[in-house]
């Protein structure tokens, strides 16, 4: 027995967005939210994944699982591997698209109800600076005053978990948010459920959802064109750092050689020899003459 990897699409789909486990879902909404007693979600239903939105990029876009709750608030969930440099805007156009949807059914703004997006994306999502302060694994981004603080507007939330921010090993988890971002990161690399997760029945039915003798043929055909289409993606992802990296250390190597024949000039030296020693062009070092005083 071995276990398929639930960050992919397919199979995040078959644990997290199946009538018959959402018990599971629940769940996990509940530790996403961190909801407390008295505000957990108990119920969902689940709503098509494929009328939102219609279009992005000329290419119909599905989001992973959709549903609502008994209060009616709508939740999107998605689940990124690729590190895909447009998320954030993503994230907040599927909001905008289905308050937008409410409203074609509804007709009147007050019967609007909240959408919350969860984006669990593998890749560090935020860019935070030395001198700003570091967002959680899981962070919460609600639309608030800026001098108050306070939100009034309460029709759009964001939140968002950064699995790689999770380094906890076995041995080391102890909420239910740990063992369930443990499950999502690390379930894959084994065969058979860790001890440390055994006595978690939701996780232990999660790991048999994932083993691969349950999978029908046809599923496991579509599992394997969507990691296909994973690992493609993130080829052409470490291409662009690696095209990246390599225009980065010409550019470096070129202002290292373009500081050396200006100081070169400046001494005095002939250009035939600062071209020699630079490696740079005689019309290159030209254009740089005209530059010394």
């Amino acid at each position: 027995m071995f276990f398929l990897d639930p960050k992919n699409d397919v199979a995040f789909k078959k644990i997290f967005g199946d009538e018959s486990r959402k018990h599971l879902t629940i769940s996990a909404l509940n530790d996403f939210l961190e909801k407390k007693e008295g505000e957990l979600i108990e119920d969902i239903t689940f709503l098509d994944t494929a009328n939102l939105p219609d279009v992005i990029d000329g290419k119909k876009s599905f989001v992973d699982v959709r549903c609502f709750d008994q209060a009616g608030r709508n939740y999107i969930i998605e689940m990124q591997i690729i590190n895909e440099f447009n998320f954030l805007e993503r994230a907040q156009y599927y909001v905008s698209c289905c308050l937008a949807r409410q409203l074609e059914k509804r007709g009147k703004y007050k019967k609007l109800v909240p959408v919350i997006f969860i984006g669990i994306v593998c890749h560090e999502l935020f860019d935070e600076k030395n001198d700003e302060i570091q967002e959680d694994m899981i962070s919460h981004h609600l639309i608030t005053s800026s001098k108050t603080g306070v939100s009034r507007l309460h029709l759009a939330e964001y939140h968002f978990v950064e699995l790689r921010k999770f380094t906890k090993n076995l041995d080391e988890l102890q909420s239910g948010t740990d063992k369930l971002l443990y499950f999502i990161k690390n379930a894959d690399e084994f065969e058979k459920v860790p001890v440390q997760l055994q006595n978690d029945e939701n996780i232990m039915e999660a790991f048999h959802v994932l083993e691969r003798s349950r999978w029908s043929d046809l599923e496991l055909q579509d599992y394997i064109r969507k990691q296909e289409e994973i690992e493609r993606e993130s080829r052409q992802e470490q291409g662009f750092k690696e095209e990246g990296r390599q225009v980065g250390l010409q550019e470096g190597a070129q202002a290292k050689a373009e500081l050396i024949a200006m100081n070169a000039l400046q001494n005095g030296l002939n250009i035939s020899v600062i071209a020699t020693i630079t490696g740079l062009s005689i019309q290159e070092i030209e254009a740089l003459q005209k530059n010394v005083k």
